[in-house]
């Protein structure tokens, strides 16, 4: 919790990866969020991350895979808030879920100059991969970096999709305060697991007003908010389908809106 940590799949990367520090926050951005209209939050999220940087998300529909590819070419940040998809035995065939079905494989991405600084996978099970004979990893993250990434932001287990809006929004607020990567994701996880269940309406309004001016996103989920701004009242328990980035559910003996256990907290870390 206290430690700055970042992470390499095998020592052969280090050939591939030059040292830096922050991130280019005036370069050009790609947020992409909830482009199956099924995660709430990563919608919200995207929407919040562009809005920091005074870009404009690819969301729901307008995420399509001709869209996304038109947009990455020269991004120095870029940002998917989707659902994630782990292939153990075909590990090329692992992808980011965008619209209408459509996927963005590992076998794609090997095959895209990326020349990124940071690129961060919002969703489930990112980090994961299959373990060649020479101990190198499979996956997303090594498509990621061989394609000229920098340093990726992945995840090891499903996430949660509330409070996974909530780490990534910090994480950009101290990313954009000219700390490193992995100072601010330390940071961001830290002030997730210490999150108090009073301050969360105020967290989450804070996300809600990145959206356009006096409009609300329509797959927000009202019942959460109403549940946890009123005083005594249980917080909602969100349907199974949009409980995380997808997958298998975590069941904590604790209420919702209290994010620290590490399940919600911890997933994440940085590669690169």
């Amino acid at each position: 919790a206290r430690r700055e940590i970042s992470r390499l799949p095998s020592a052969s990367l280090l050939a591939y990866l030059t040292p830096g520090q922050g991130v280019d926050i005036a370069g050009k951005i790609l947020a992409v969020g909830n482009p199956d209209g099924t995660l709430a939050w990563a919608e919200t999220e995207a929407s919040y991350v562009a809005s920091l940087f005074g870009a404009k998300a690819l969301l729901g529909g307008s995420a399509s895979e001709v869209k996304v590819r038109e947009a990455l070419p020269g991004c120095s940040l870029v940002h998917f808030a989707t659902h994630g998809k782990l292939d153990r035995e075909s590990p090329f065939n692992s992808a980011l879920m965008l619209a209408d079905g459509e996927e963005l494989t590992v076998y794609e991405l090997a095959g895209i100059r990326l020349d990124a600084q940071l690129v961060v996978l919002s969703a489930c099970e990112t980090g994961k991969g299959r373990t060649t004979g020479g101990d190198d990893l499979l996956g997303l993250t090594r498509a990621l970096l061989g394609a000229g990434v920098r340093s990726a932001v992945v995840s090891l287990w499903p996430v949660d999709d509330l409070s996974t809006s909530l780490l990534m929004g910090e994480f950009y607020r101290r990313l954009l305060s000219g700390l490193s990567p992995a100072a601010a994701l330390c940071l961001a996880r830290e002030y997730l697991r210490n999150l108090p269940s009073s301050d969360l309406p105020g967290e989450i309004e804070r996300l809600k007003r990145a959206t356009a001016p006096g409009k609300k996103p329509a797959s927000l989920p009202q019942r959460l908010l109403s549940a946890t701004e009123q005083e005594g009242t249980p917080p909602f328990e969100p349907p199974q389908e949009n409980f995380s980035r997808p997958g298998r559910p975590f069941s904590p003996t604790r209420a919702t809106r209290d994010f620290s256990h590490p399940h919600y907290w911890a997933p994440f870390i940085l590669v690169g």
